[in-house]
């Protein structure tokens, strides 16, 4: 778990340079934020023409005191936070400069796939394999309240594709 969190907060330094938000424009936030898997919606996986981190070092880690977690899913860092499912069930915001938990959602099911966070909403599925009746979640980025959801009748692992007002998504035998 704490080599997940270390990776996203050495991707967030990455991609800003430094722990503080930055006023970009909507374009200039795209191509340095970490928005989805793999980056963008092009799935490009790379930060284009930003020097990659010089050095190794953990700048801080999480572990759940109550109900152990381990992270599967890819992070998403938006704006100095970092969004993050994990196998007990919950997605995680973190401050990304200091990994201060600033809000949790608690799922049905473990949350694997990798969230999207576009337009200040954060999107994403929860289940395994082998699980029924999961579903697809939408929440507030800022408050972790959910705005939507929809059911579905088998596991959701994918992560979430969202352009042009709609969000795309597998959904095991659906």
């Amino acid at each position: 778990a704490g080599v997940v969190v270390a990776t996203t907060v050495v991707i967030y330094l990455f991609i800003t340079g430094s722990g503080s938000v930055s006023n970009h424009s909507s374009a200039d936030r795209e191509s340095s934020e970490w928005i989805t898997f793999r980056r963008n919606v092009h799935r490009s996986g790379s930060a284009d023409g930003l020097a990659g981190p010089q050095d190794g070092q953990e700048i801080w880690s999480f572990r759940e005191k109550f109900d152990r977690a381990g992270f599967a899913s890819s992070p998403a860092v938006v704006r100095n936070r970092a969004y993050v499912g994990a196998d007990n069930d919950t997605l995680y915001c973190f401050n990304a400069g200091n990994g201060d938990v600033i809000w949790k959602f608690k799922a049905f099911y473990e949350v694997f796939s990798s969230p999207a966070v576009v337009n200040d909403r954060v999107y994403f599925g929860e289940g395994l394999h082998y699980t029924e009746d999961a579903t697809f979640h939408c929440v507030d980025a800022n408050t972790g309240k959910e705005i939507w959801s929809f059911p579905t009748t088998s596991h959701v692992e994918s992560s979430p594709f969202v352009a042009d007002g709609k969000v795309l998504f597998g959904a095991g035998d659906d």
